[in-house]
């Protein structure tokens, strides 16, 4: 009896350190992640990664449904959303309207009240199949050097096809959005404000040519 008193009142043998650290892990591995969890992943793999290509990539996964998200706003679809205090899904459509806010994990939207925003976050296991590409890409430095050559005459050949952009028809920004697609396109992942810094210059020289 004195035998088995001693074996019931012996400590249980501890886990190894490596089971206990998988075990850990498995218990705090969230569901979801914030946009700037998303950004410090892909950046991790890939700290070439330009953090406006990631969120426009991250865009896109949530506008086609491909990444399903979570925002602290509700509402019905043929309505405006408003900022509510719990987490609720995002449907896809809406995705068309919001743009990420200055304050990395929030969002603003076009279907919220005017400068409202609020925060969002994204399944982590969508993020893990859909961005890991490009997580583990190796990407071109943004210093694109002679490359800025070829991006200009590109610039040019847009010009030349397309009405003159005039202030407030929105030409610029098409523009921008067609040299930053063309950019991608290569490899080379640059700032929205480099981007539009060389299409102003761009239109300046080429309407200076038509002189």
């Amino acid at each position: 009896m004195r035998a088995a008193n001693k074996l019931s009142n012996r400590p249980a043998e501890p886990q190894s350190s490596q089971n206990g650290i998988e075990a850990a892990s498995r218990r705090h591995v969230p569901e979801w992640w914030s946009v700037s969890e998303v950004v410090g992943w892909v950046k991790a793999g890939n700290p070439a990664a330009n953090r406006d290509h990631i969120l426009r990539t991250l865009h896109e996964h949530c506008e086609h449904g491909r990444i399903r998200s979570q925002w602290k706003a509700k509402g019905p679809p043929e309505r405006s959303f408003a900022a509510c205090n719990s987490f609720e899904a995002v449907p896809a459509h809406a995705w068309v309207g919001i743009g990420f806010s200055q304050q990395l994990d929030r969002v603003y939207s076009a279907s919220l009240p005017r400068m409202t925003t609020v925060e969002v976050r994204f399944r982590r296991a969508d993020v893990h199949l859909e961005m890991r590409k490009l997580a583990t890409a190796i990407s071109k430095p943004s210093r694109l050097g002679p490359h800025w050559g070829d991006a200009r005459i590109e610039a040019f050949r847009r010009l030349r096809e397309n009405p003159y952009p005039r202030r407030g028809d929105g030409g610029q920004s098409k523009l921008e959005g067609h040299m930053r697609r063309w950019l991608d396109d290569r490899g080379y992942h640059v700032a929205e404000s480099t981007i539009r810094k060389h299409v102003r210059q761009w239109m300046d020289e080429f309407e200076q040519s038509l002189d």
